[in-house]
């Protein structure tokens, strides 16, 4: 049993470590031609299919050294063991990336949002203060507060 537990965790690394490699491969790729800080449909398309196929590997693979037999645990912990560790992985390129590759990422965004969404006609605050008492019991003090919060 502790043989298959350590079979488990050594799957769990293994695919978690490919998944994430794939997925810093895939944003440098982004990164080199320009398309980091875009979005859409490529990107999220090729996030899911990085991390689908890592986990059915992960699965095959354990299956095929434990001859054959995946139980529904295994699979989730195999499944939610390689996201998790790719996820890590991911974010620490993410944020080698923003910090130092790219710092201007946010400056490049602004452009690109407003041709998609257009200017801002209007911003709302939601800033707000907090009263325990009934509003039916607020005096006039009280609602010119939140009014100019």
């Amino acid at each position: 049993m502790s043989d298959q537990k350590s079979i488990l965790k050594s799957t769990i690394l293994q695919y978690g470590l490919i998944y994430g490699g794939i997925s810093v491969a895939f944003a440098i790729m982004l990164f080199i031609m320009d398309m980091h800080y875009q979005g859409g449909s490529i990107q999220q398309w090729g996030g899911l299919l990085i991390m689908v196929g890592s986990i059915t590997a992960g699965q095959l693979a354990f299956r095929k050294v434990n001859n054959g037999y995946l139980n529904l645990s295994e699979a989730m912990k195999i499944g939610l063991g390689v996201t998790i560790v790719g996820i890590i992985i991911a974010l620490l390129y993410g944020w080698f990336q923003a910090i130092v590759l790219d710092p201007n990422q946010v400056e490049k965004i602004v452009p690109l949002a407003k041709k998609k969404l257009g200017n801002i006609h209007c911003l709302i605050n939601n800033a707000a203060l907090f009263e325990k008492d009934d509003i039916s019991n607020f005096t006039n003090k009280t609602w010119n507060d939140h009014l100019n919060t």
